[in-house]
């Protein structure tokens, strides 16, 4: 088998795929274009030309399930850091707003979220399996009629 000299230049194939994410997971420019969406707040197309993707190749890569996954994952972080703010915003609203209408609805609000904290739910339903136990062709009872018998072996009845 002959083998490649070390010294001839790469080709584009080569060249490309050292910045490109590994099978199933998001990792270099496609990692990075995601970041500036979520974290910057940049539009798509002005995220894949900082992260020097195409347009073209960020969109068809957020078509693939396990790009939208961690698309949405990073969003989940994102909402879960700003919740905080959120309420101190609330909070400011209620406190310096010149405003009854908007001071009642930020404590409403408030209050609402206090409710839904002390109850939490799961973040995803559960998977499941649900067992149906049917009884087809079921019997009608049947009824024995027993005749006593006497020491000796006769019948009662004549």
């Amino acid at each position: 088998m002959l083998q490649e000299p070390d010294n001839l230049p790469a080709t584009r194939q080569a060249r490309d795929v050292k910045d490109r994410s590994a099978k199933l997971q998001v990792t270099g420019k496609l990692a990075a274009a995601i970041g500036f969406m979520v974290w910057a707040g940049d539009k798509r197309d002005d995220a894949a030309a900082k992260a020097g993707m195409s347009v073209n190749g960020l969109r068809e890569a957020l078509r693939k399930p396990h790009v939208r996954l961690h698309y949405t994952a990073m969003l989940e972080v994102l909402r879960t850091s700003e919740r905080a703010r959120n309420i101190h915003a609330l909070a400011a609203v209620r406190d310096d707003s010149k405003n009854a209408n908007a001071r009642v609805a930020a404590v409403r609000t408030l209050e609402q979220i206090a409710e839904t904290g002390a109850r939490e739910r799961p973040a995803a339903p559960f998977a499941g399996l649900v067992v149906n136990i049917v009884q087809r062709g079921a019997r009608e009872p049947v009824t024995i009629d027993v005749e006593p018998m006497r020491e000796n072996g006769d019948s009662d009845v004549p």
